[in-house]
């Protein structure tokens, strides 16, 4: 009877001992399994995008020759001859559905925030995905088996947080996707590790906080200390707050970052391999960008007190009450879409905040000689508010600020291959609309774009804005070829309900410009654009929420660009919408 006794207990202790290495197994497997999944979904974005690319160039070259070749011919419909297979226009149908469920319905999230059906997919599959791997194999779910994998899968996804958040990463390289549009993942990878972080405290005060796990320990003070400043840098994350105080979610983000990422360290010493990473890009991103300050600005030379730096400086006018061009000359080049951070430590609160604006000119050199960088800026809260309130206090119209800029940033979609570019722009969003436009009549000269026909649309509050870009207007198309065909149609939405409509200033008269009053009809302007298009048509926007939500439903409608469209022989569209948020 003893050495049966003997023999049970020698067994559940063998038991015992295999669940531990079990679960210690669990605990190290499944973050190698989450890695190896987001590895093998980055380099298969990042192979699309590179064969695209590829395809792209061909395809808007020899589109290119063949226009040169031959006319288009005009069916007795007045409809462009768009002949296809049966095969090319099931594909396209497909293509188009598949186009319109997943990035123009969107869902309502916030009062004038809505997320896209993909997002919200994504963001939503990202979570299961580590909810799977945190409490698959766990017994029933049982605290012991499942709260250290939690905890570990939580800490695992630091290198990624850390790694998205920088504006010099390789995540945002390879597939071609800019920064400021892979804060999606950043933020879904950051919202899952807390569930994860909640779900391993939940677990690890199930099992009792008692012994070497005792609360006043300091394995388990770091511990709290993490979750709490995890906690609380999530809910200073929300948009509303980072839209409203945006300096506030900056100094907080980084001091929470800063303050969970060493209580990680603290709290469990098997983390420093993630903990390391995440330094390691952090520090990457900021030597990165502190490089790119540096030489852009010249900052060497402002250490000498008889050398005036003209690199550290930028020109700020007024062009409205509300409204500012800023100015600088620098050694750069970038692509037409992008977009620079801009430093003024004048005007800022902290010495290196910095903003993003996209670049309203086009780079005319190489990047050996100066280019004139312009940026539109509408003043709204922080510190575009401050930085109308100091252009006017000066007395003259144009003022020399302190500036130092960062960039460029952004992968904007080529438009060479697409027979139709419609640019749709409100307010200071033209700030992206007319450096592509510049673009393709640039590239259609030079032999390296196949588009035919450009729309160009703005939606202005008052004819006085107009100014604006008269003069980039009156330069691009002294340059158009002939063969191009090109519509400006402008709208002016304040003026048409005021008494007096006569502009301050003298409008510019193009011949292919029309200036209309009131708000424009989207519906009716994309229709007419899509029946007309002789291949492929692109519908770029960059506005305020309610013209982009606008683009989006009409372009999810079946006779305007859905399979319907294309079954009465209509060309493909595809839709990019410029917006930035952090």
């Amino acid at each position: 009877m003893p050495s049966t006794g003997a023999s049970r207990g020698m067994l559940v202790d063998n038991k015992a001992i295999l669940a531990r290495l079990h679960r210690l197994w669990q605990k190290n497997f499944y973050p190698i399994v989450l890695w190896i999944i987001v590895l093998g979904i980055l380099l298969v974005i990042s192979a699309c995008h590179q064969y695209r690319r590829s395809m792209e160039r061909s395809l808007a070259v020899r589109k290119d020759k063949e226009n040169e070749e031959e006319e288009e011919t005009l069916n007795g419909d007045a409809h462009p001859d768009r002949r296809t297979s049966s095969v090319q226009c099931f594909l396209r149908m497909l293509l188009s559905e598949w186009n319109i469920l997943m990035y123009r319905r969107t869902i309502p999230m916030w009062w004038n925030y809505r997320m896209t059906i993909a997002e919200m997919l994504f963001c939503s599959g990202y979570l299961v995905v580590l909810l799977v791997l945190g409490l698959v194999d766990s017994n029933g779910l049982q605290y012991k088996a499942y709260a250290n994998r939690c905890g570990h899968l939580a800490t695992s996804q630091i290198p990624l947080i850390i790694g998205l958040a920088g504006k010099n990463n390789v995540i945002s390289y390879l597939p071609g996707i800019g920064s400021e549009k892979l804060n999606v993942l950043h933020r879904a990878a950051g919202r899952s590790a807390l569930v994860l972080a909640l779900l391993h405290a939940y677990g690890r005060w199930q099992n009792g906080l008692k012994g070497h796990n005792a609360i006043n320990t300091p394995r388990i003070i770091w511990g709290l200390v993490a979750l709490s400043s995890f906690t609380l840098l999530t809910l200073m994350s929300v948009r509303p707050l980072r839209n409203k105080a945006y300096e506030l979610f900056l100094a907080t983000h980084i001091v929470l970052v800063f303050t969970f990422v060493l209580a990680v360290s603290y709290h469990r010493s098997k983390s420093y391999p993630y903990v390391l990473v995440g330094w390691v890009l952090w520090a990457v991103d900021r030597l990165g960008r502190c490089l790119r300050v540096g030489i852009l600005n010249r900052l060497w030379l402002n250490f000498n007190p008889f050398w005036r730096n003209p690199a550290s400086t930028a020109t700020v006018e007024l062009l409205s009450a509300d409204t500012m061009r800023i100015s600088m000359r620098r050694h750069m080049r970038w692509k037409p879409g992008q977009y620079a951070y801009l430093i003024m430590p004048t005007i800022s609160f902290l010495v290196w905040e910095s903003h993003p604006f996209t670049i309203a000119s086009v780079s005319d050199t190489n990047g050996r000689q100066e280019n004139e960088l312009t940026f539109i800026v509408r003043a709204r809260d922080g510190f575009t508010k401050r930085l109308l309130a100091h252009a006017q206090r000066g007395r003259k119209r144009q003022l020399a600020v302190e500036c130092a800029m960062e960039g460029p940033y952004g992968c904007p979609p080529s438009l060479a291959h697409f027979s139709t570019a419609v640019l749709i722009s409100g307010g200071s969003g033209v700030s992206y609309t007319l450096p592509q436009f510049k673009s393709i009549i640039h590239d259609v000269r030079n032999g390296r774009s196949a588009t035919r026909s450009v729309c160009f649309i703005w939606v202005v509050r008052h004819a006085d804005h107009i100014s604006w870009i008269s003069t980039a207007l009156a330069s691009i198309l002294a340059t158009a070829p002939e063969f191009i065909n090109i519509s400006i149609r402008i709208f002016v939405t304040q003026d048409s309900d005021s008494a007096d409509q006569r502009p301050s200033k003298p409008l510019p008269s193009f011949p292919i410009m029309s200036i209309a009053p009131g708000r424009p009809d989207l519906r009716m302007l994309l229709v007419d654009e899509i029946e007309r298009a002789a291949g492929e048509v692109s519908v770029n926007v960059c506005g305020p929420p309610s013209m982009t939500q606008t683009v989006r439903t009409i372009l999810a409608e079946g006779p305007v660009a859905g399979p319907v469209a294309i079954r009465r022989g209509c060309p493909p569209v595809e839709l990019h919408v410029e917006t930035f948020s952090w």
